[in-house]
């Protein structure tokens, strides 16, 4: 399936400014001294710039490593946070950082895929990518996980979705733009998304 006209482009635009967004929200939660989560907003100006490399060179193969390890990082230290969470206040502490983990371990998942095919694009979505062949492999038993994870990335979209309504419910006034931010880890989400239809 052909991708519209110019999406590609599109998602290159939304995950530039999703890491420019955060990094630019870290320095003026600094300025303003107050309590932040450095870690969150790291890992997000982290994966919209992989996302930028995954978009803008679909076969730079060389550059899966990186990428993965990107990935890597993230979910092994918010599905740590979780865990702790979890153990000390129960499921309302963990939310957070599961969603984090989860995220960073869909597009770990993706790269996983990418470099067990190396002559497949890693991440734009374009006609050539639909129906890929695959070679036999290990590889190949992960792609038959792939619909399971789009479900999983349209569920933290959701949830995601929610948690936004939410923090323009509230208004507050301790958090550095949490309604902008929400809707940056949307788009993520929902980029993510479409990468990985795009190669299964």
């Amino acid at each position: 399936m052909a991708a519209p006209s110019g999406l590609t482009e599109c998602l290159v635009v939304l995950m530039l400014g999703t890491a420019c967004f955060h990094v630019g929200r870290m320095a003026v939660a600094r300025r303003r001294r107050c309590a932040h989560r450095y870690d969150a907003d790291t890992s997000h100006a982290l994966m919209g710039a992989a996302m930028v490399i995954m978009l803008v060179e679909p076969r730079a193969h060389d550059q899966v490593g990186r990428l993965a390890l990107m990935a890597a990082v993230p979910a092994v230290w918010f599905g740590c946070q979780a865990v702790s969470r979890y153990v000390a206040v129960g499921i309302p502490g963990a939310r957070q950082p599961a969603r984090q983990a989860l995220l960073s371990a869909a597009m770990l998942y993706m790269l996983v895929i990418a470099a067990g095919h190396p002559t497949a694009s890693v991440g734009r979505p374009t006609a050539e990518m639909a129906g890929m062949a695959m070679a036999p492999g290990s590889s190949d038993r992960l792609v038959l996980l792939g619909p399971l994870v789009v479900l999983l990335l349209g569920g933290l979209a959701m949830w995601t979705a929610a948690e936004i309504r939410g923090a323009a419910t509230a208004r507050r006034t301790d958090v550095v733009a949490p309604v902008t931010s929400g809707c940056c880890q949307l788009a993520m989400t929902v980029t993510s998304g479409l990468m990985l239809v795009a190669m299964l």
